[in-house]
This record gives structure tokens, C-alpha cells and sequence, in this order.
């Protein structure tokens, strides 16, 4: 079992996991608990501790930094086809060295669309309204590398935590494209 320990249990973040549990054939049951709803003494001695939060609590947990900030096109290139919003850039101490969680998050969900048109800016989904300038990282699977790495620390940290063989890739459309 692994438990996912956050300061409170947001929207955005439940859909990203479940989201990397499909995706990359996560077998292992979780739950998602906020810190208040957790017992170090009440969990089985077969689960596994994962926390996103903004600072570690338990010592011996796979921890990522919450930093749920970006700003378009502000990225730090940690390969060159490989960007992360500076604004999710973690402290010393964190398993990764940014969000991975919000990071996919702004490049699934369409948030940045959302608060351009909260503006008054219609996108309708058009890269010309949109307000990135570097268009190129859309032809990058920046999600799946963020999953990938979310999935290799994990087995890093939890060796026993079961993840399907990879399988032939299922492209699955979420979006009206024209």
C-alpha cells in the first residue's frame, strides 16, 4: 500500500496521480491522506510513504516539495528537450529537484488557457491565441518524462511497489483538435 501524505487533499493534485497510476500501470492500491488523517502507528509495516508537502515530516518517506507556481514560459531546460517552470524549483533536501506533480499539471489541464479567458482572452484552444511564446515544448512528451521520473523514484526509494511491463503505447483523445 502506498500512502500519499499532503497538506490537504486538492482536486488537481488526486486527478494528476490517478492520472500517472493509469499511465504508467501503477498496480500497487494507494490512498491519498492529508497529514491530519494519517498515524505513523496506525499504518501497516508494508506500506509505503510518499509526501508532497512543504517540508518533510517523516524522514524515512519519498518526499517532493510542493511549489505550485509557474509563470508561462519561464522555464529552467534540465535537458534540452526536458523544461520545468522555474517557479518549481525545490529547496535542498527534496527527492526531485522541482514539483513533478504541478509541473504535469500545467501541461495536462488546460490552466493556463483558463486564466488567460478568466482575463477576458478567448484561447479556444488555438496555439496562435495562446499565451506561450515557445511553442516547441507541445512537441515534447514533457508529461510522460515527468512520469517516468515520478516512476523511477519510486522504484528507487520502494523497490517492491509493482508498475505494469511497458506495453505498446494507446493514444487516447482527450481534446477536440481541428
Amino acid at each position: 500500500m502506498i500512502i500519499i501524505l499532503t497538506g490537504s487533499v486538492k482536486p488537481w493534485f488526486k486527478y494528476i496521480w490517478e492520472q500517472f497510476v493509469q499511465i504508467n500501470g501503477l498496480k500497487d492500491e494507494y490512498m491519498i491522506l492529508k497529514y491530519s488523517d494519517y498515524s505513523s502507528s496506525s499504518s501497516n509495516g508494508n506500506s509505503w510513504l510518499i509526501e508532497y508537502h512543504d517540508k518533510q515530516v517523516y524522514p524515512t518517506s519519498l518526499f517532493f516539495q510542493k511549489k505550485d507556481l509557474f509563470e508561462t514560459d519561464d522555464y529552467v531546460w534540465l535537458r534540452q528537450d526536458f523544461p520545468v517552470f522555474r517557479k518549481t524549483i525545490s529547496a535542498e533536501g527534496a527527492d526531485t529537484p522541482y514539483d513533478i506533480f504541478y509541473n504535469a499539471f500545467v501541461h495536462l489541464s488546460r490552466i493556463e488557457e483558463w486564466e488567460q479567458e478568466r482575463k477576458g482572452r478567448r484561447i479556444r484552444s488555438y496555439s496562435f491565441n495562446h499565451p506561450r511564446r515557445d511553442k516547441r515544448i507541445w512537441k515534447l512528451p514533457i508529461v510522460n518524462y515527468l512520469f517516468d521520473e515520478l516512476e523511477r523514484r519510486i522504484k528507487l526509494k520502494y523497490p517492491g511497489v509493482i508498475f505494469e511491463s511497458r506495453q505498446r503505447p494507446l493514444i487516447e483523445v482527450s481534446h477536440d483538435v481541428d
